[in-house]
């Protein structure tokens, strides 16, 4: 009797969820969002402080980068060479940047000197030949460390606005 009564139990649960499914209205398909590119030609200079080099722990060696640039999750910049200090890298015509914040990620591998040395890496973001982001990130003092950094640039779609940088996150 206890079999057939845990039975019972089930298929009317069930069956009112199977009931209460179908009898429930149904919900509006999602519009998607296309946010508005931005007006303008948007140019990108990166300065280090330090030589990049490929990363030496890298899973695979042949493509290992010594110098990263993200927007929104599409690379802008990917160096798998060394990366001499101290001479701007210009980026220009970079595509995607939309009208509101645009996030940049940022990843730099020092080469390995054998010191435990602060580095530094500069992100300068133009538009139309105008800074309209600017932001210096800094390495900890320990043997291979790397920089990672995120940085926010809110970019009105108008020229004439002025955009801020927000620093993201650093480690």
């Amino acid at each position: 009797m206890r079999p057939i009564l845990a039975a019972v139990v089930v298929a009317v649960i069930l069956g009112g969820l199977q009931l209460y499914m179908q009898s429930r209205p149904q919900a509006a398909t999602a519009t998607s969002y296309q946010p508005a590119k931005a007006t303008g030609q948007f140019d990108i200079q990166v300065t280090l402080t330090f030589d990049a080099a490929p990363d030496p722990f890298a899973f695979d060696a042949d493509n290992a980068v010594s110098l990263l640039l993200r927007l929104h999750g599409q690379d802008v910049l990917r160096r798998t060479d060394e990366v001499p200090a101290g001479s701007p890298l210009r980026i220009r015509n970079v595509n995607g940047v939309i009208a509101g914040p645009n996030e940049f990620f940022l990843e730099a591998i020092p080469r390995d000197t054998g010191q435990a040395v602060s580095q530094a890496i500069r992100i300068q973001i133009f538009r139309d030949d105008v800074q309209i982001g600017d932001q210096t990130f800094w390495s900890r003092a320990e043997l291979g460390s790397n920089i990672v950094a995120t940085i926010i640039v809110d970019t009105p779609n108008e020229r004439t606005g002025e955009s801020h940088a927000h620093e993201g996150d650093q480690s």
